[in-house]
Formats: C-alpha cells, sequence, structure tokens
C-alpha cells in the first residue's frame, strides 16, 4: 500500500511541477516579448486570473432603535421597555404585546445566522458581532406570551418579556 501512495504523491508533484514550468514559460516569453527580446509579434498576455465573484460584503448587523444586541446586552437591554420586576437573578426587560418582542427580535437577526443549540426551546441567531438572540415563543413567567434571551460574548445577558397582566 505505501508504494502505490507514493506513487500517487509522486504523480501529484510531477503534475504540478509540469504546470509550474508550463507557467514560467508563458511568462519569460510574455516578458521577452514586452521587452523585445524575442522571436516575430509580441507573446500573449498572461491569462487573467479567475476572479471569484465580487469582493464579499461587510457583515451587516440587524438594530432596533439605533442600537445592536450586542449594545443592548452590554447596557442590559436599557432603551427596551423597562426594568421588570421579574428580574431576580437576571435583568428582565419588560415590553407591552407579544408583537413588539417579535419586532425587536426580526430586527436584530438581519444579517445574523441561525444556529441550533441542543435543547434550546425556539429560534436562536447569532450576528457577526457574536451576539446570540434566542427567541421563545412561551415563557414559564408569562406563559403563553412570547420571550427573547439576549446574551453576548462577554456574558452580558438580558431577557425580554411582555408584562403580565394584571387580573
Amino acid at each position: 500500500m505505501g508504494g502505490e501512495v507514493g506513487r500517487r504523491r509522486g504523480g501529484a508533484v510531477e503534475q504540478a511541477y509540469a504546470a509550474f514550468g508550463r507557467s514560467a514559460d508563458l511568462i519569460r516569453r510574455y516578458l521577452d516579448g514586452i521587452a523585445g527580446n524575442g522571436g516575430p509579434g509580441t507573446a500573449p498576455p498572461p491569462p487573467a486570473p479567475t476572479a471569484a465573484g465580487p469582493p464579499a460584503a461587510p457583515p451587516t448587523v440587524g438594530t432596533w432603535r439605533g442600537k445592536t444586541a450586542s449594545e443592548y446586552a452590554r447596557d442590559k437591554g436599557e432603551g427596551i421597555g423597562r426594568l421588570s420586576p421579574l428580574g431576580r437573578r437576571k435583568v428582565v426587560r419588560e415590553v407591552d404585546t407579544a408583537d413588539e418582542v417579535r419586532e425587536i427580535f426580526d430586527a436584530l437577526a438581519k444579517g445574523a445566522r441561525r444556529i441550533d443549540p441542543p435543547g434550546y426551546e425556539g429560534m436562536m441567531i447569532m450576528d457577526a458581532e457574536g451576539t446570540i438572540v434566542g427567541f421563545r415563543n412561551s415563557s414559564k413567567s408569562t406563559k403563553d406570551d412570547p420571550a427573547l434571551d439576549v446574551r453576548d460574548k462577554h456574558r452580558n445577558i438580558f431577557k425580554i418579556h411582555v408584562a403580565l397582566k394584571e387580573t
């Protein structure tokens, strides 16, 4: 088996060496042609490099009311709704409607990629800054209303819930 692998490797090396030699000959003829040192006429120009497509656009990061998810995470959600009394261990921000929760998620998710961590009961995205925003259809505290979980790469965390209705 070792001999066969050696022959395959040797064949690949020989092919690469031959391609290099052809490229070197083409470049030499081109340079001779533009310098006026060689044969009849000028050598053809070297082939244009193959383009891989248009340059990549910079990654986009979604914003809501002018701030990214990372900026909200750093500020513990300041600027989103109001501080909730539910946040005993983590900061919880309250908004008035489920539609507002969805609007915030959709805005912050622009340009992000979906990730699927095991055990997360909802949809989760990660933006170009490394901030994760998770959308859950319900939470323990708000029952049938959606909630967001936001965490940046520095482990700043906060949640967004719909305010509980007084009954």
